[in-house]
């Protein structure tokens, strides 16, 4: 799967005025794209934290699980290592 593009609308206002401007945005959470357990949540990457990772994944019909991963070497090593936590638990 390749990564899941958005277009959008950005609005603002300047001098009483509505502003609008077609954007385009890229979803960088690369496991919400290849495990359709994932619903999603933040990816990130920090000086002190490093490479980090919050996600939200459905264990079955009513249950949910969070797994948060900091410091990671890279950020591939985010998405494999979330994936390995996910692995484990179901």
């Amino acid at each position: 799967m390749g990564t899941i593009k958005y277009k959008g609308t950005l609005k603002s206002f300047k001098d009483k005025k509505i502003l609008c401007k077609p954007i385009l945005w890229s979803n960088t959470n690369k496991l919400l794209q290849t495990n359709s357990n994932v619903v999603g949540i933040k990816t990130g990457i920090t000086p002190k934290a490093g490479g980090c990772l919050a996600t939200q994944f459905m264990i079955d019909d009513e249950d949910y699980g969070f797994i948060l991963v900091l410091g990671c070497s890279s950020t591939e090593a985010r998405f494999k290592d979330t994936q390995t936590i996910m692995n484990y638990i179901n």
